[in-house]
Formats: structure tokens, C-alpha cells, sequence
């Protein structure tokens, strides 16, 4: 009877235990996303926005742009829309836009 009323009595403290290490393992989870989205927020980006358009001020469909990261020497490429728009996206820092 000694023994079922101890392991009885230890079954709390034996719960605790693991409801401990699952909350360690939570909070451990969670500091790692958060250093994740952290890291990932130090990341350097930019896009180049314009409109191309001829002397008269007319929109210029198709023409293509490109933007060149002088240090790398990278180069992005698009073309405009219907609209003369264009939208180039530079991760690698700053790029010089040419058409």
C-alpha cells in the first residue's frame, strides 16, 4: 500500500518535470525564430522604380532598363510595361539604373 501511495504522490512532481522541459523547449523554439526574423531584417534591399519616355514625353513600351552594382558588377534587366513603368528589385545594394 506504502508503494502505490508514493508512486501516486510522485506523479505530480514527475508531470512538472515534463511540463518544464516542454516549456524549455518552447522558449528555446521561440529565441530561435526570433533571432531568424531578426537576421533576416538586416538584409539590404531596395527597387527601382521609373517611367521611360522619349523627348515629347510620350511613354515608351517595351524599352528595356538595366541597373548595374558597380562594385560587383551585377546587372538586373527589365523591360517597361503598357505603361512606360518599370520595377527593378536590387538585394545587393546600389545599383545604377541605365537605358
Amino acid at each position: 500500500m506504502k508503494q502505490t501511495l508514493n508512486a501516486i504522490a510522485g506523479a505530480p512532481s514527475a508531470f512538472i518535470g515534463r511540463r518544464t522541459r516542454f516549456a524549455r523547449l518552447i522558449t528555446l523554439l521561440l529565441l530561435a525564430l526570433g533571432a531568424a526574423f531578426v537576421a533576416h531584417a538586416q538584409q539590404t534591399t531596395a527597387t527601382i522604380v521609373g517611367n521611360v519616355t522619349d523627348a515629347s514625353g510620350a511613354v515608351i513600351v517595351g524599352a528595356k532598363v538595366m541597373a548595374t552594382n558597380t562594385a560587383t558588377n551585377t546587372v538586373r534587366a527589365t523591360v517597361t510595361d503598357s505603361s512606360g513603368q518599370y520595377s527593378l528589385p536590387s538585394p545587393d545594394g546600389c545599383l545604377l539604373p541605365q537605358c
